[in-house]
């Protein structure tokens, strides 16, 4: 998946098959190079700088590495965050079956039709429940390009079908 995104972010490290993919997806879901430049927007925030308080880290990383974490996600988050300290910080960003759900819906299936590891769509009140367990930060959970309006230049009157939330653990 990362390829994939790289190319609709107009990346360099990515391969032909990469593209093919990226290019069947974009044909389904239009709107989806936009959504990658949202969705990049919301994870370069500030959120991951540090302060004397303490740091802040975190791990590039797949969590769909097992079977359970796709069956049981909100397990998975929340058993993650039981393991860190309080005040720290659980940002998601999820692919959104609830927007766009046609276009969405096909695009998931071309791609996952190629790929190693599938993706999976989840509704607001799928992502929601993620958070159950933390405060979250205003403006909760909406589409990424409307979690701070202005940060990635994108139109927050169009409908981009990926949820972005963060959550502080009390």
């Amino acid at each position: 998946m990362a390829r994939v995104y790289d190319f609709w972010l107009g990346g360099k490290d990515n391969y032909a098959a990469d593209r093919v993919v990226a290019e069947q997806v974009a044909a389904a879901y239009p709107d989806v190079r936009a959504a990658g430049r949202a969705q990049r927007a919301f994870l370069a925030r500030p959120l991951l700088t540090s302060s004397p308080q303490g740091t802040t880290a975190y791990i590039d990383a797949d969590l769909r590495a097992t079977g359970a974490i796709l069956e049981r996600a909100a397990d998975i988050i929340a058993r993650l965050m039981e393991a860190v300290p309080p005040g720290s910080y659980l940002a998601i960003s999820q692919i959104a079956s609830d927007v766009a759900a046609d276009e969405v819906a096909e695009g998931v299936q071309r791609y996952n039709q190629q790929a190693a590891a599938p993706v999976a769509a989840r509704t607001h009140a799928e992502v929601s429940q993620f958070f159950a367990s933390v405060d979250l930060v205003e403006p909760g959970v909406v589409q990424v390009h409307r979690w701070r309006p202005g940060a990635g230049d994108q139109d927050s009157a169009r409908n981009l079908a990926i949820y972005a939330g963060v959550g502080r653990k009390p």
